[in-house]
């Protein structure tokens, strides 16, 4: 005889309940443990028990499983005539579900994954807060080439400025431009994702 899965109905609440058959389940707690039956079942081997008292199944006296896995003669006594249900319904609790885990199992793993999840999430916002970050930091650099080359075009206008000027100002607003990245002879490329504490210019 095979332990199979357990026949499972939906209660008027939602909830998943055995479907305890007597003749099923007197088979079952006289070919297997009590413990691995109560697993099938999702609860325990008290209400196993307390089940087969309430639909009239004998079970296993102590020493029974002993004598069996010593290769002795065991006496099963034949299920009586039920002067109640043949049929009854409880509800699963513990033990194993339809997945393999018991219920302990189940609720440390959806533990572990609502871990996993905030982690996830965690991460992805903070990676979302430094590239949110460093696009201002490029939005503040752009901004000041723009101010820059805004200014030269005022100069050149008015013919203030010579040719020299002209030509190193606009040099400094594609260093500052990020989408230019012009390298500056003396400073470099600017690390335009850099905040404008980090990247400020300082004498040596």
């Amino acid at each position: 005889m095979v332990l199979g899965k357990p026949e499972i109905v939906k209660s008027w609440a939602g909830k998943d309940q055995n479907v305890y058959r007597r003749e099923v389940l007197y088979q079952e707690v006289w070919n297997f443990p009590i413990t691995e039956v109560a697993k099938k079942y999702a609860v325990s081997d008290v209400t196993i028990h307390r089940v087969c008292r309430e639909m009239e199944i004998p079970t296993p006296p102590v020493g029974y499983w002993a004598k069996k896995q010593a290769g002795q003669e065991v006496m099963i006594p034949p299920l009586p005539p039920s002067t109640g249900r043949c049929m009854k319904f409880g509800l699963r609790s513990r033990g194993q579900n339809e997945s393999g885990m018991t219920a302990q199992e189940e609720v440390s793993q959806r533990i572990e994954e609502e871990k996993k999840r905030r982690e996830e999430q965690r991460r992805r916002y903070n990676e979302e807060v430094v590239r949110t970050k460093e696009l201002l930091n490029q939005a503040e650099d752009y901004e000041i080439a723009c101010k820059i080359r805004a200014m030269v075009a005022v100069e050149e206008q008015k013919g203030t400025a010579d040719a020299e000027w002209i030509a190193w100002a606009k040099a400094k607003a594609d260093w500052f431009n990020p989408t230019v990245a012009a390298k500056d002879r003396i400073f470099g490329r600017r690390k335009h994702k850099q905040s404008t504490e980090q990247k400020a210019l300082t004498s040596r």
